[in-house]
């Protein structure tokens, strides 16, 4: 095939074309082949290149979504979670507790768990020495999304608030049905809210794990038999063999 540009614009002028290889080499060495696609002539004639189009497939709307979507979680502050009270939405008698946000029913209190809670209470108050106060089933504030109720907490005498973990040596959870739950999600407050030491007492097992803060994480330690002391207090003392 052969032909000037002026032959080739009277062939394409106002119509449409399709072909497979209009121009060749020698005619037009440095414009493309144009394969299989459809344009008009004032592309010829002003000479400008043109891609052909590639089909291109959709990937699938499933490939788009990488992970599921979760809803989030409204978290309550320590305030809101007082106004609550005041407004009557929770009740005067009601047993509750604010960890992470979240408003959460305590376990009813056994006769077993409530005597060693007492004993306990007595076994440390009693060698105090004007040295802490202790405080039993009474609330303590961490950050602004915890409020939790340890079964003991050890504190700095002449706090008249609810102690925070600057102000608090021990804190004791006696445990039963909810060893999981002390050693969880209750752990993960205490241990990020910076309280220096944490006692569970397992009453199935009965043996205490002994939590203490080093460097930001809880070492723990697992004792049966003997006398155990709060790190802060080494001659408070309480044997095992005993409370058991």
């Amino acid at each position: 095939m052969s032909m000037n540009l002026g032959q080739l614009q009277k062939r394409i002028e106002g119509r449409d074309l399709i072909t497979d290889n209009l121009l060749s080499d020698s005619m037009a060495p440095s414009i493309p082949k144009l394969q299989h696609y459809r344009c008009t002539h004032l592309a010829f004639l002003h000479w400008i290149p043109a891609i052909p189009c590639r089909t291109v497939e959709k990937p699938p709307m499933e490939s788009l979504l990488t992970e599921p979507i979760k809803p989030a979680v409204r978290k309550f502050s320590v305030d809101e979670y007082y106004r609550m009270a005041e407004t009557g939405i929770l009740r005067p008698k009601e047993r509750v507790e604010l960890l992470d946000g979240q408003i959460l029913c305590m376990a009813p209190i056994g006769d077993n768990h409530q005597d060693l809670v007492d004993t306990l209470s007595e076994i440390l108050g009693d060698q105090r020495k004007n040295r802490y106060r202790v405080r039993a089933g009474g609330p303590i504030r961490i950050e602004h999304f915890n409020e939790p109720q340890p079964d003991i907490v050890l504190y700095k005498r002449g706090v008249k608030k609810h102690p925070t973990p600057g102000e608090i040596y021990l804190v004791v959870e006696v445990s039963d049905t909810t060893l999981a739950y002390d050693s969880g999600d209750k752990l993960r407050a205490y241990e990020q809210g910076g309280i220096k030491e944490y006692w569970i007492v397992d009453l199935v097992r009965k043996a205490v794990h002994i939590h203490r803060l080093k460097e930001g994480r809880y070492q723990l330690t697992t004792q049966r038999h003997g006398k155990i002391s709060p790190e802060h207090f080494p001659d408070v003392t309480v044997d095992l063999d005993e409370l058991f």
